[in-house]
């Protein structure tokens, strides 16, 4: 293999159109070596960087057999304990955020779920949308408790899914109402 030799690098002197080079040959060239220079000084900083930090070290995956999951659709958090809507299971499973241990599953039949769809937590209640009986139920968030089931007219759910708190206020979309419904926080 033969070494080749690179040439060395013009001096910088300003770069005027000589007879064979026309100025726009000039500023292409003059581009050029200022997107090298961007170019080296990314890779310089990029290069010189502290690294990304580590991933976070507690790490769980909580499975349906120990944990009551059944088509898990709806999930949220009252800070102390984590709640999910199981809709297949008619049922809601409550856990400890900190731990991750199973505090209790609350069935159907006792608290009138019907596939489960959505779950919002505000304050001491949980509200719980049940798609197809056009109800929500409501929970006492401390205890897991019944506390009534919200249908008929006055709400006006057809087909409750995604639902929200803000504070003083539930928010409900019904999905095949095209609508939402509003009532308050008691």
């Amino acid at each position: 293999t033969q070494a080749q030799t690179v040439p060395p690098m013009p001096s910088a002197q300003p770069m005027r159109p000589s007879r064979g080079r026309s100025a726009s040959a000039a500023i292409a060239a003059v581009a050029i070596a200022a997107a090298v220079l961007v170019t080296g000084a990314v890779v310089a900083f990029l290069l010189s960087s502290s690294p990304p930090p580590p991933a976070p070290s507690k790490l769980g995956v909580y499975s349906a057999s120990s944990y009551g999951f059944a088509l898990p659709n709806g999930i949220a958090s009252s800070g102390a304990d984590i709640w999910v809507a199981n809709q297949s299971g008619n049922s809601v499973t409550e856990l400890n955020a900190s731990s991750g241990a199973l505090v209790r599953v609350l069935s159907a039949d006792r608290y009138n779920f019907n596939n489960p769809e959505a779950i919002a937590i505000g304050g001491t209640h949980i509200w719980i949308s049940n798609t197809p009986d056009h109800s929500v139920t409501e929970l006492n968030a401390s205890n897991g408790s019944f506390d009534r089931l919200l249908s008929g007219s006055k709400y006006s759910f057809d087909g409750p899914g995604p639902i929200t708190v803000d504070g003083s206020e539930v928010w409900v979309a019904n999905t095949t109402g095209n609508s939402l419904t509003e009532f308050p926080v008691r």
